[in-house]
């Protein structure tokens, strides 16, 4: 069997699509067993997931968790979220460039608009 790509974190593939090259890599070996892809799927992490894995998983030992228990706490810890601070201060960004924009049109039709009725009367 050729052996899977070790996943490292901070690296440059991240944890989603190392873990889907890995459900696919195991797929088409016909691997069905929990047991079997929580062993392989273990074998491919680098020391320091590991290290940080025993960490979130504890009181339990890694072994006593299920292929699905461990790929949702990977999930949760390793991919990042956005915090509401950080989409609150990026959309006030925005609606505040586009009321620029809008104020700055309306400035340039008014200009538009009085040139133009100086010219007719």
């Amino acid at each position: 069997m050729t052996p899977f790509r070790t996943y490292a974190h901070g690296k440059p593939e991240t944890w989603a699509t190392h873990l889907e090259r890995f459900e696919i890599w195991v797929d088409g070996r016909g691997i069905t067993s929990d047991e079997q892809k929580r062993g392989l799927l273990l074998d491919t992490l680098d020391d320091t997931t590991i290290r940080n894995l025993k960490t979130w998983v504890a009181p339990r030992r890694i072994c006593e968790c299920t292929y699905e228990q461990i790929v949702l706490k990977l999930d949760e810890k390793i991919t990042p979220t956005i915090n509401w601070l950080v989409r609150y201060a990026t959309l006030t960004r925005r609606t505040q460039r586009i009321r620029r924009r809008l104020h700055g049109g309306c400035e340039a039709i008014g200009g538009f608009l009085r040139i133009r009725r100086n010219t007719l009367v």
